[in-house]
């Protein structure tokens, strides 16, 4: 299983992590170790994930199943978790060159066409909630758009929206 695990699970961008019935992580795929889940070590899931949890920094789903005993003995959880604030390598540099925006703005922007609320962006990016409406408020004057749909609409099809 080793072998086949680490060339399906290790490649995901999400955090992939079984869990046993007292909270201990078994394993832990790279991106889950990444954020600091070592199975060898005795690490409480509490501890680690759920108070960036709460903090909105992950989406989380955790599904539970009773396992056979011939696999492992119990009652197991497995956590399939990701970040909020991560980065999908979309090219949104010419937002800076041909309308202006600040770097910042264009990390906004990105977060926006994500589907995340002002609230979690706030949290991404360390800065309040008004912070963040202040930057939209300059990200629709300077691309010329009176919602978060046609920023997405205008990146799509430029100016023919």
């Amino acid at each position: 299983m080793n072998n086949l695990y680490n060339r399906v699970f290790d490649n995901l961008d999400k955090g992939f992590i079984i869990v046993d019935s007292k909270s201990k992580v078994i394993c832990a795929n790279k991106a889950a170790r990444d954020a600091g889940f070592q199975p060898d070590k005795e690490i409480r899931v509490e501890d680690n994930l759920f108070s960036p949890i709460q903090a909105g920094k992950y989406k989380v789903d955790v599904y539970q199943h009773k396992c056979p005993e011939y696999l492992w003995n119990g009652l197991y959880s497995i956590i399939l978790f990701e970040s909020l604030c991560s980065k999908r390598n979309i090219d949104l540099s010419f937002l800076g060159k041909e309308h202006g925006l600040t770097s910042r703005e264009v990390e906004i922007v990105e977060l926006i066409l994500q589907g995340h609320k002002n609230s979690e962006i706030a949290n991404c990016l360390f800065i309040s909630k008004f912070t963040v409406n202040c930057h939209i408020r300059n990200i629709f004057r300077k691309l010329n758009v009176k919602s978060r749909a046609k920023i997405t609409s205008k990146i799509i099809f430029g100016n023919k929206s």
